[in-house]
């Protein structure tokens, strides 16, 4: 393992031992590595292709799990398979994180969030507006909080955490 650089001497922002997840967006991790070894540091960047829906890791593998922009891609079989197979991986205490869309809180959202949908997104899109995730989440298991909303409400954070 390299050395630590005096900001992270106290530790509060590394895990030696943990393992990070992003699903569905390896570039997005290419880019995190590239970013940490500019800064002089050194990184290893192994990856895994797979189905979110069969994820082929052994229980309680991962300290966080992230999905950015991807559940809406899933019909609500898929979306539920995804999230009980996150959290099947995540370790006891481990996070998941997810951001996607959500329907528009501020009115004036709606019709450019209603335009981009139609264009360019399929029903699975509309079906998650109408989704739940902080309930189904909690009903698989994870400790949830309320959605973090940005961008009209048309967007949200959503921070899970797996029991202890």
């Amino acid at each position: 393992m390299g050395d630590f650089l005096p900001e992270d001497l106290d530790g509060s922002e590394l895990a030696t031992d943990g393992r990070l997840m992003e699903i569905l967006s390896e570039h997005t991790l290419e880019g995190w590595l590239e970013g940490y070894l500019l800064t002089g540091r050194h990184g290893f960047f192994h990856t895994y292709e797979a189905f979110a829906e069969n994820m082929p890791f052994a229980d309680n593998s991962f300290d966080l799990v992230h999905t950015s922009a991807a559940l809406h891609e899933m019909n609500p079989e898929q979306l539920q398979q995804i999230l009980n197979e996150v959290y099947r991986v995540l370790k006891p205490g481990g996070i998941f994180t997810l951001v996607d869309f959500h329907s528009p809180t501020n009115p004036i959202f709606w019709p450019g969030v209603a335009m981009f949908l139609w264009l360019f997104e399929t029903e699975t899109a509309w079906q998650l507006l109408e989704t739940d995730l902080v309930q189904l989440l909690s009903q698989i298991g994870f400790n949830v909080n309320l959605p973090k909303l940005y961008a009209g409400g048309s967007l949200q954070v959503i921070h899970g955490v797996k029991p202890e």
